[in-house]
């Protein structure tokens, strides 16, 4: 059995919803955890990967960055394509957009590291009457917490999949430029969350 890849949707570790045995480094478990992924991590990785588990077993990586190069995915795409043996990766990324096509369509599945209490978030905001949802991020933007306000964008993008309010064409289109946007540096998360609480029907409690 060669390389499985696991894509999850999350802010960061903690929030991930891995495996419990996956979330602390061990033996056999590795992580990778930095703002960027570059070529150098990638490298290592590879090199790694193709080393011998310890155990009985197979060796397992989680790799948490906020950014890839391009450079680095390319990489992470010869280690796919030569999969050595025995071998997980799990990826933990903010937004699935990211990630370049060929090595998006590489991952076996994707995971929303949602926790119940980011499903709440979600989904009172979801509730919420359009002028409520307006002010809770104007409130946000101007205590500049780009932390919330890009959690609350991968909250959503899980509670819309659960719902699957996605197949709403005008919601579709306004997370994909949401999540393409909202990490970038110098990009106005306030008028990106605003699109995308506009976009969202307000979903009634009955």
């Amino acid at each position: 059995m060669g390389v499985a890849v696991h894509l999850v949707i999350a802010a960061n570790l903690q929030s991930s919803n891995l495996p419990t045995e996956y979330c602390e480094q061990g033996t056999d478990v590795m992580h990778i955890i930095a703002d960027q992924f570059g070529i150098s991590d990638a490298r290592s990785l590879y090199e790694n990967a193709y080393k011998s588990a310890m155990s009985d077993g197979q060796r397992v990586f989680v790799i948490v960055t906020q950014k890839l190069t391009v450079e680095a995915q390319n990489a992470l795409l010869k280690l796919f394509e030569e999969p050595p043996e025995r071998c997980e990766i799990y990826l933990v990324v903010p937004h699935e957009s990211l990630l370049i096509p060929t090595l998006r369509s590489r991952f076996v599945d994707s995971q929303f590291g949602v926790s119940n209490d980011d499903g709440e978030v979600a989904g009172e905001f979801l509730m919420s009457e359009y002028k409520d949802r307006l002010a809770l991020i104007a409130d946000k933007a101007k205590a500049k917490d780009g932390v919330w306000m890009e959690g609350l964008v991968t909250k959503l993008a899980a509670e819309i999949k659960r719902r699957d309010l996605s197949k709403d064409l005008k919601v579709q289109q306004s997370l994909a430029l949401v999540e393409s946007y909202v990490s970038i540096r110098g990009a106005s998360r306030k008028m990106l969350l605003e699109e995308l609480a506009l976009s969202l029907p307000v979903i009634s409690t009955r």
